[in-house]
């Protein structure tokens, strides 16, 4: 059976407080959530590369925000293949082999999509669904490059007939 954990991060209103965020309305309706989380970023950067880290978070009426689930991904590695044959992967999977690696054109948008961590979490009526997002996370990842960490622009539209930035939620 499965622990119903709902702070995961006991201090998480503090550690994510300063983070850029896309909320969405109130919920009419209790929203269960099971399985990966998928994020689509139009992305472009001032840099070659960066580290991009989402966190899911559920806002309540009273303003307080739990952490639900998180992903990330190097945008050096977003080639999308297929897994290992000995990997099973119902999600987007990248290798993250050397042939791969993509440097980012700065000024450019590119496609970046990546899977959240597994969850099942229960979005209560009222709630809000949010999703964070940072360039680097103190206690695991560092800033990419290292040293002069690049200006994003999230591009919301649809660009050159590619999808547009959106979170698939897999729901029950």
């Amino acid at each position: 059976a499965a622990l119903a954990i709902t702070d995961y991060y006991k201090s998480w209103a503090a550690r994510s407080k300063n983070l850029p965020r896309f909320v969405s309305r109130p919920l009419e309706s209790d929203m269960t959530v099971s399985g990966h989380p998928t994020l689509t970023l139009n992305l472009s950067s001032d840099q070659g590369d960066a580290a991009v880290i989402a966190y899911l978070e559920d806002i309540a009426p009273d303003g307080t925000r739990r952490y639900v689930s998180e992903g990330m991904l190097r945008a050096l590695h977003r080639k999308e293949s297929a897994p290992p044959e000995t990997y099973a992967a119902g999600w987007v999977f990248h290798g993250c082999e050397a042939a791969d690696a993509e440097p980012l054109v700065p000024g450019v948008a590119s496609m970046i999509r990546f899977a959240l961590l597994p969850t099942s979490w229960c979005f209560k009526a009222g709630h809000r669904i949010a999703l964070a997002l940072c360039g680097a996370d103190r206690d695991n990842f560092i800033r990419l490059p290292y040293g002069r960490p690049g200006n994003w622009t999230i591009h919301l539209g649809l660009l050159g007939g590619g999808a547009a930035s959106s979170l698939e939620l897999p729901v029950e």
